[in-house]
């Protein structure tokens, strides 16, 4: 009994109160005061939650593989946004002197200040502000909804994939794939939004005058779980 109650919320996680409020202050309060490492720790989580509910509707670990990236798709976005506020953000902060490299060569010299301390808080800071807009508008909604004693509108793409589902368990035939249905303006602006951020990480070493090896090294400081 308590394997189908855990199996029953793992499906039904997205529509879970405590899951959503712990899945979004985890992963803005950690990412915040430790790094990009919890963010993708935190999503890493909720993809594998996302694998196994989709395997179950599909039967297929292909089919829960892309449908994981489908429905988490602006959560991967914001990673991908993270990075580059780390990387731009690390461009900004140097020419003030003031980034993670100077910080590093500061500590072997024995010349710690509160400058470079404050850098990587307004860093932190102002990366988290972005990556909260979101999260933060879709949680309120949700709460608004409650409290009028309605159900946060479903939107049409998930409409057009529950009629699907309960049409393939009629015929046992598979599930189609929310990526061949038609996009919402939402998916769109999401899947552009992905597009923009991947691009700009694939041209940040030419603009910022750097290389890909540097710029791997600034995303690989970021995503140690603990600050040194």
């Amino acid at each position: 009994m308590n394997a189908q109650r855990i199996q029953q919320w793992i499906m039904e996680h997205d529509d879970s109160t405590l899951f959503n409020v712990l899945y979004i202050g985890l992963a803005l309060v950690l990412s915040i005061a430790f790094g990009l490492f919890w963010l993708v720790a935190v999503v890493g989580v909720h993809a594998m939650l996302e694998v196994f509910r989709q395997y179950k509707r599909g039967g297929s670990w292909g089919f829960a593989i892309t449908e994981m990236i489908w429905e988490l798709k602006l959560d991967l976005a914001l990673i991908l946004f993270a990075f580059v506020l780390a990387i731009y953000l690390e461009y900004i902060f140097g020419l003030a002197g003031l980034a993670a490299g100077s910080r590093v060569a500061a500590q072997s010299a024995g010349r710690v200040t509160q400058a470079s301390n404050r850098a990587i808080m307004w860093q932190r800071l102002i990366r988290g502000f972005f990556l909260s807009l979101d999260d933060i508008g879709l949680a309120l909604r949700a709460v608004f909804a409650r409290m009028r004693g309605k159900q946060p509108p479903v939107p049409a793409e998930n409409a057009k994939l529950a009629a699907a589902d309960a049409t393939a368990v009629a015929s046992d035939e598979p599930v189609q794939s929310s990526w061949r249905s038609s996009y919402s303006r939402g998916t769109k602006a999401t899947l552009g939004f992905a597009g923009c951020c991947l691009a700009l990480l694939l041209v940040a070493p030419p603009i910022i005058g750097s290389t890909y090896a540097e710029v791997l090294t600034v995303l690989r400081e970021e995503l140690r779980p603990l600050p040194e």
